[in-house]
């Protein structure tokens, strides 16, 4: 799982980062070819640890990098204009309350 995080996290890891991971990984390893529960449960706790914190500084990273390409050259935000009536569209969304009148033929 951890492997999988630093694919999926990508370019939003430096490479420092990566060492990182990849030396609690060789940790955990190492400490599971023994038969020590306590010592697997601290070396696991540690590897998702460094794991969440990256994940989180990553997400930040990319929030910000996020939040700057969201704003036009005027500043304001890019977002819903003004003749955005609100109303959602596409797919199934659950019951919808409307109005209806029986036309005899």
């Amino acid at each position: 799982a951890a492997r999988k995080s630093i694919e999926d996290l990508g370019d939003n890891l430096d490479e420092a980062d990566k060492e990182a991971i990849e030396g609690k990984i060789k940790a955990l390893e190492e400490v599971l070819k023994g038969d020590d529960a306590e010592m697997i449960r601290a070396a696991k706790d540690a590897l998702m640890k460094t794991v969440q914190e990256l994940a989180g500084r990553a997400y930040q990273k990319a929030s910000a990098a996020g939040a700057a390409a969201g704003t036009d050259s005027g500043g304001q935000e890019s977002g819903p204009s003004d003749t955005d009536t609100g109303e959602k569209t596409g797919g199934a969304e659950g019951p919808v309350d409307a109005d209806y009148e029986v036309v005899d033929d």
